[in-house]
């Protein structure tokens, strides 16, 4: 007979499948895996319109990935929370923000 776990050693083991990390640092939304953060964008000019990201936030210490660019609106770049089931909105960052970003390497791919 096969032997169910406890309840709480389920959910443990569940937080540590669920847990992608990048560079240490935890991937949202959790379906990402590192596999999926691609090459750093090196120039703004790389930005293209359409396509998803994965951005550092310092802020909260995460990646965030399933973000699309939208482009440059009025002082800011922006992109847009491409997710399913996410009410996150929109992502801006001035210039100044965007060029600190790319040179620590913080904009990178997805895949």
């Amino acid at each position: 007979m096969e032997r169910i776990p406890p309840f709480k050693e389920f959910l443990t083991e569940s937080e540590e499948l669920n847990e992608a990390k990048y560079k240490g640092k935890k991937i949202y939304p959790n379906w990402l895996t590192k596999h999926e953060v691609g090459s750093p964008v090196t120039r703004i000019t790389e930005l293209t319109p359409g396509e998803k990201y994965v951005i550092y936030d310092a802020g909260m210490d995460v990646w965030n990935g399933e973000y699309e660019y939208v482009g440059f609106m009025g002082s800011f770049y922006t992109w847009e929370d491409a997710s399913p089931h996410s009410g996150s909105g929109q992502y801006q960052l001035t210039q100044g923000e965007v060029f600190d970003s790319i040179k620590n390497k913080e904009i990178r791919e997805q895949l």
